[in-house]
């Protein structure tokens, strides 16, 4: 392939994810679409390209760069949506719901899905989805974990897609339960996938309420970067001891030798750049170096990017990935999010 194939390709790949996203977010803004985000329309868009229309295989460079490096920097632009001032006024309680149900989403998902005989990588992704903060939980730890860009795929489609029914089943059951308004917002921030759902869910409720929904709902979002980091580490002394075993007498010695400093050890854990832009920039919005008003737009165009990214997915997935990995992923996460609700709903209560 010649290097300007390439250069097309890559700018034809950027270009196709940036049109899909845009119309991913016009599309969501049409009546009974706006509940199922332009997060999962992007993705959908992305993986209907992909089957129906011809693809390049140039444009490739294009799409990972869009599903990687775009994407990342979608998630550091969201930590301008968080206020650390704000999590801390919330009070203890709103942290410890939060971390509660992040806790107990996880584990619940993750061991009903390897139960189900899903793999380590897409049973992980789907915990993360589902007990942090949907999407964005998803792309932040698939690095961690070293997944592959399918499985990310369809672990996003899952979990928010998941996020969106339950979103239309609390519309429904809400006004059966014997809660008042600040209960119902607490419940949703606790419960529900991605920040989009929980501000959907609420809206019909006071503003008081719809402010407490999104910061039990950012006390979660705040504990993606330690999971994400505890993730890399975990798999990085995985990967270590399976090489490790592998290895000679005098490459185990010359390894030990290389990596015993403190300095080499805090230099090789696995620190994402983009887990740290992502609490910079909440570090940056809490310390009010950027008005209110900017730092909207900002995450605005934040789901911009985090559209493109969702779109890339969508391109390099298969409807047979959805077949392989999908139908035991999306039951695991059907019934890990039906108990973390009972679960919300006791502790409120």
């Amino acid at each position: 392939m010649s290097p300007a194939m390439k250069r097309y390709g890559f700018i034809y790949g950027i270009t196709l994810a940036l049109i899909l996203s845009l119309a991913a977010r016009y599309i969501g803004k049409l009546p009974g679409l706006h509940m199922l985000g332009p997060l999962v329309i992007a993705i959908l868009l992305g993986m209907a390209w992909r089957h129906w229309l011809w693809l390049p295989q140039s444009t490739d460079s294009g799409i990972r760069f869009a599903a990687q490096k775009v994407l990342r920097l979608g998630i550091v632009l969201l930590g301008l949506r968080l206020n650390w001032q704000d999590l801390a006024n919330a009070g203890s309680s709103v942290l410890w719901l939060a971390a509660a149900c992040l806790l107990f989403g996880i584990s619940v998902v993750y061991a009903i899905s390897r139960w189900f005989g899903i793999d380590h990588d897409l049973a992980m992704l789907v915990a993360c989805g589902t007990g942090i903060c949907g999407a964005a939980a998803v792309v932040a730890v698939a690095p961690q974990l070293e997944a592959d860009r399918a499985k990310t795929g369809t672990a996003v489609a899952i979990v928010c897609v998941m996020g969106t029914l339950f979103t239309m089943l609390y519309a429904v059951v809400f006004p059966m339960l014997p809660w008042d308004a600040l209960q119902y917002g607490k419940f949703a921030g606790a419960t529900l996938h991605e920040v989009a759902h929980v501000v959907a869910a609420t809206d019909p409720l006071t503003s008081a309420a719809v402010n407490l929904a999104i910061m039990v709902k950012l006390s979660r979002v705040a504990l993606l970067a330690p999971v994400a980091l505890l993730l890399g580490v975990i798999t990085t002394r995985r990967s270590k001891r399976t090489q490790y075993a592998n290895t000679s007498v005098q490459d185990k010695i010359a390894s030990t030798a290389a990596t015993g400093s403190l300095a080499a050890r805090l230099l090789a854990l696995p620190i994402p750049w983009f887990v740290l832009g992502f609490l910079a920039a909440a570090t940056i919005r809490s310390l009010g170096w950027i008005q209110a008003n900017t730092a909207a737009s900002m995450v605005d165009f934040a789901y911009s990017l985090l559209g493109m990214g969702m779109a890339g997915l969508g391109l390099n997935m298969r409807v047979e990935h959805i077949r392989q990995h999908g139908i035991k992923a999306f039951a695991a996460c059907l019934i890990g999010s039906l108990l973390l609700a009972g679960m919300a709903a006791i502790w409120i209560m």
